[in-house]
């Protein structure tokens, strides 16, 4: 798995994305932020980005479907985005920092 890390790595759950890419065997991938957003899809592809945790107004610069597994926090995550990446899941939540560490695949045992 290739996870595009979005977060500024001041930022406290920047740890959490490194973190569960790493113990998971996969590689993190950090980008120019101006660089992505002048064409996030492309930048995606370019990259090689199969993961990405990010904010629902993140996911919203997308100009077109993109085939990347997801996780959708922050924010409330509207329908229309499920268009853009049908593989997200929406983590948002009063509880984020619990679901956070209780997320697993659908019908999994967590």
């Amino acid at each position: 798995a290739r996870t595009l890390v979005p977060t500024a790595v001041s930022w406290d759950p920047c740890l959490s994305d490194v973190a569960r890419t790493l113990l998971a065997g996969g590689t993190c991938v950090f980008a120019d932020r101006d660089h992505l957003l002048q064409d996030l899809r492309g930048r995606l592809l370019e990259l090689r980005i199969s993961h990405v945790f990010a904010t629902p107004s993140w996911w919203g610069l997308l100009e077109g479907p993109a085939d990347v597994a997801g996780i959708s926090a922050g924010e409330p995550f509207r329908p229309p985005l499920a268009d853009l990446v049908p593989r997200v899941r929406n983590m948002y939540g009063v509880t984020e920092g619990t679901v956070a560490q209780t997320l697993g695949p659908e019908g999994g045992t967590g």
